[in-house]
């Protein structure tokens, strides 16, 4: 399988995953097929929308999945991380990934106005992250 694949040879998994318990279940097996003393380095990909205002965050965010995949929200975020929201809620979503283990995130800006949305991933968002501890 590719999580065993990813524990044995690799330096890094970096999966696409819904929700921190689908991550949480991919990570135990990562960790427990890794050989003796190897721990890869675990990372996310997400796709958020920091907004003033959760209904136009969200509205922003599940127009621009459906229109780069061409394929409904709801189906691609059961399989994909999307959050969109003030940047508390966006914040607690993710630290709840960075508790499960997750050291490095790479996220996508879901929004028209990518300018705006980076400002306000790195004023609003970025200093809610916990720092993870080992």
């Amino acid at each position: 399988t590719s999580i065993r694949l990813a524990a044995q040879h690799a330096d890094g998994y970096f999966p696409n995953s819904g929700s921190s318990e689908q991550l949480a279940v991919s990570c135990q097996g990562v960790q427990r097929e890794a050989p003796a003393g190897k721990r890869p380095l675990l990372a996310l990909y997400a796709t958020v929308n920091v907004g003033p205002a959760a209904a136009p965050a969200q509205q922003e965010l599940e127009q621009f999945i459906e229109r780069y995949y061409g394929a409904p929200y709801a189906a691609i975020s059961k399989r994909q991380g999307c959050v969109a929201g003030s940047a508390d809620a966006c914040a607690n979503w993710l630290n709840a990934f960075i508790v499960q283990g997750v050291e490095h995130l790479v996220l996508r800006l879901a929004s028209q106005d990518q300018a705006t949305q980076f400002q306000r991933v790195v004023r609003d968002l970025l200093p809610r992250l916990r720092e993870r501890r080992p």
